[in-house]
Parts: structure tokens; C-alpha cells; sequence
């Protein structure tokens, strides 16, 4: 099989490189020859993250290229898309680019609500099904969520499949320092995300700050810089980097992921929780979305909605180190039998198999 993949982010895009990349080996190892073209480079997302636009001409010359790209598809036997080829364009010049040609289409966000939910009446009215049209023309879907699962089944697409964001199980076993259980202070409450992201540590302030009160208990964040801290004492922020990410989180004692109840939130797929979780790491999870699937209450550790349920699930953890451990095996145990590539690697490759085989 040859597999053109149509990806949105090189390989610093978190969604390009854990729904996409990370399953190349496996993918080449069963002998599908495999090529990616990205639509915007790690540049965009570095100047994306330093906080600076990308100019119009800069974002039109990705675009020319995707299109040039798409002119010679003959010599693939399918194409595996990351949510839409082009942002911004219409559903129906995405399919005159694709053509008749069999292709699988992947979602982690739900970003059908860029269109259908934007402030703009005319973008809704232009784009709002946008989404929805890609996915009913696909030859099959690969979705992270059951949120996003619903919604392309609901649109009418003829396969599809459920597949969570995972990592190596190899990979994080094999970069474990020790265990954090033994010491004795400080409990490190600990989140990993981007300057994008950080906002939803915002929403428990009130409980860190009581928990700080209360406990010798550290904040540590990676992902992001002094500057973009909740200006809270006792935290930690440490930059990110893809070759220190599992070392930091083994760092953790507790791994959290609050999150608002809307709509893009319940269609995110719980990426933190299963990164935390294949540390050893008990969890405390807004419970939304995709959370409440991946976390089971009390055993791999909380799910919680208000602040009084924040703070006592940090007390709780902070508190009983035998609680920790328990729970954290838990949730290695959780992640090593559902969220590991190894795990799921082969329903990737039966999916892109049956379309790209099928007459």
C-alpha cells in the first residue's frame, strides 16, 4: 500500500505527531510505503508560540503548495487526512482536490465548531457543514473521542473507528528515574500543556491556592514560561521539550487536566490524562468529555466538577502517599491495557488496509 498522509503540523505539532507520526514505524514495518507532506512547518508553530502572527503571503504559499500537492495523486492508493486539507476553504474544493480518490479522515478536535459555532453569521452559513461534508465523503473516519465519533457517524460517514491519543509504552518505561512516592516533600500537583492551554489551570486557582494553604504542596508546570504563570506561590514552570516531556512528568506526584464544560471541551480526547497515567501518576480530571472514559473514579483517581470537589481530591492526594501509589498503579495498569501505540497501532493499519484494498 502507498499511503499519502496530509498532515496540519510537522513534527512539533502535538496532533500531527501523536495521531500521525508516531505510528509510521509500525505502519512501514507491515509494509506500507508511507509519505507525509505537512501543511504549515514547525516555523509557523514556533512563531505561533512566541506569540507573532505569520503573514497572509507566508500562510498563501503553504496553501499553493498542499494544492500542488494534491494535483498528483494517481500513485497513491489512499491519503489519510488530518481533519480538513486546507482551514478556511469550502467542503466542496476540498473534494475537487481529492477527487475520486479513497481517503481516511482523522480528528482529535472538535473543530467542526470553528465553523458551526462561530460568532460570524456568515462564516456559519458558509462553512458551518463544512466538517460534516468531508466526513460523509470519506472512505473512513479515525476519531480520538466518542464526542467526535458521534458526530461524523451522525454526518454520515461509511466507517469508522475509535481511536484514542496514545503514546509508547516503551518509551515512558523506559525514561522512569526512580519514584516520586519516596519522597516524603513537597507533593508536586503537576500539568503539561502549551501557553494555549495553560488558561484551563486558571479555573482551579481558588483550590491550588486553599491546597497551598493548607499543605507544603508545589505547583509545577511545563509547557510554559515565568511570564505566563498563574502568579501563584510555590510553582514550578519548566519549558517544553519532546526529549524531557516524560522525564518532568515523572516528576509529578499528582497529574491534573481541568478543563470548562463546552462544547470544543467534551470533543478533546484526554491526551494529558493517558501521558500522566503511563508514568504511574493518579489523576484528578475535570469530568468532561473523554475524561470521564479514560478515568475510573477512585481507582485511577477523580473526576470532579466544582471547586469544593477540586480541593478535597487534591487534599486527599496530597495527603495519603498510599493513596498515590495505589491509585498510580491503577492507572499504568489502565494505560498499558487501552492507551499505548502498541495497542492500538494495528486498528490504524487495518483501517488505511480496508480502504486503500477495497474495490
Amino acid at each position: 500500500m502507498k499511503l499519502l498522509v496530509l498532515t496540519r503540523y510537522d513534527v512539533l505539532g502535538a496532533s500531527s505527531r501523536l495521531r500521525f507520526y508516531q505510528f509510521f514505524p509500525y505502519l512501514r514495518d507491515q509494509g506500507v510505503e508511507v509519505h507525509f507532506a505537512p501543511l504549515l512547518p514547525d516555523d509557523y508553530l514556533i512563531e505561533l508560540y512566541a506569540g507573532r502572527k505569520t503573514g497572509k503571503l507566508t500562510l498563501a504559499r503553504f496553501y499553493f503548495r498542499r494544492v500542488l500537492k494534491l494535483l498528483s495523486l494517481k500513485r497513491w492508493d489512499a491519503l489519510w487526512i488530518e481533519k480538513e486539507l486546507l482551514p478556511w476553504c469550502p467542503a466542496w474544493f476540498e473534494r475537487l482536490l481529492i477527487r475520486n480518490r479513497k481517503f481516511v479522515i482523522d480528528y482529535d478536535d472538535a473543530v467542526f465548531h470553528n465553523y458551526d459555532m462561530h460568532e460570524r453569521a456568515w462564516v456559519r452559513l458558509l462553512f458551518g457543514k463544512k466538517i460534516a461534508r468531508l466526513a460523509a465523503s470519506a472512505n473512513a473516519a479515525v476519531c480520538g473521542s466518542e464526542y467526535l465519533l458521534d458526530y461524523v457517524q451522525k454526518a454520515g460517514v461509511r466507517k469508522s473507528a475509535f481511536v484514542p491519543t496514545v503514546v509508547h509504552a516503551e518509551r515512558y518505561a523506559s525514561q522512569k528515574h526512580g519514584n516520586s512516592d519516596e519522597r516524603t516533600s513537597p507533593v508536586r500537583i503537576g500539568w503539561i500543556g502549551t501557553p494555549k492551554t495553560v488558561k484551563y489551570v486558571s479555573h482551579v486557582r481558588a483550590p491550588i491556592e486553599q491546597l497551598m494553604k493548607n499543605t507544603d504542596a508545589q505547583l509545577c508546570l511545563v509547557g510554559v514560561n515565568e511570564a505566563e504563570a498563574l502568579k501563584l506561590p510555590n510553582v514550578e514552570c519548566r519549558p517544553w521539550s519532546e526529549d524531557t516531556e516524560v522525564s518532568n512528568i515523572y516528576r509529578f506526584d499528582v497529574g491534573i487536566m481541568p478543563l470548562v464544560d463546552s462544547p470544543w471541551e467534551r470533543g478533546k480526547c484526554g491526551y494529558k490524562l493517558i501521558q500522566y497515567m503511563a508514568c504511574g501518576k493518579p489523576v484528578i480530571a475535570s469530568k468532561v468529555g473523554a475524561n470521564t472514559a479514560i478515568v475510573r473514579e477512585g481507582i485511577d483517581g477523580f473526576l470532579v466538577e466544582s471547586e469544593e470537589e477540586w480541593l478535597q481530591a487534591l487534599l486527599k492526594l496530597c495527603t495519603d502517599g498510599d493513596l498515590r501509589a495505589r491509585m498510580g498503579r491503577s492507572a499504568l495498569q489502565r494505560f498499558r491495557e487501552n492507551y499505548s501505540v502498541e495497542k492500538n497501532a494495528p486498528i490504524i493499519h487495518r483501517v488505511l488496509s480496508e480502504v486503500a484494498t477495497k474495490a
